[in-house]
């Protein structure tokens, strides 16, 4: 595997897992369903103001794991920094997301069921 990144925005950075296997239309594809994802997944988090009790906004940042057919997964990590808290050698996964960026259809990976759950706000809150 090989890592890539790509940024949307001044303080959006993905980091994309891509096969070395993987053409350039196939990472094309990848990258532009992966930005779709992020626009659906950052702006439902962001109507729900999800996050907004426990970080501020720049305090956590989205990254692609995985890139499919039909969904892209995408992990919430904390962000370490001078303004946010933490060891900046460190980073930790908040939430796994799953996006399908035709239905825009979100699941979230509930961590004790070991499986993607449909996206339900007051769940991920806890």
């Amino acid at each position: 595997m090989t890592t890539g990144q790509f940024i949307l925005g001044p303080l959006i950075t993905f980091a994309l897992l891509t096969s070395v296997t993987t053409t350039n239309a196939e990472e094309f594809s990848c990258r532009l369903r992966s930005e779709q994802a992020f626009t659906i997944l950052a702006g439902q988090i962001k109507k729900d103001r999800l996050y907004e009790s426990r970080l501020a906004e720049s305090c956590y940042s989205y990254r692609v794991s995985n890139c499919f057919s039909k969904t892209i997964l995408i992990e919430l990590h904390e962000v370490h920094n001078n303004q946010c808290d933490g060891d900046p050698l460190t980073t930790h996964v908040l939430d796994r997301y799953r996006v399908n960026t035709k239905t825009k259809y979100i699941e979230w990976y509930y961590t004790s069921k070991g499986k993607y759950v449909p996206y339900n706000r007051m769940l991920i809150k806890r």
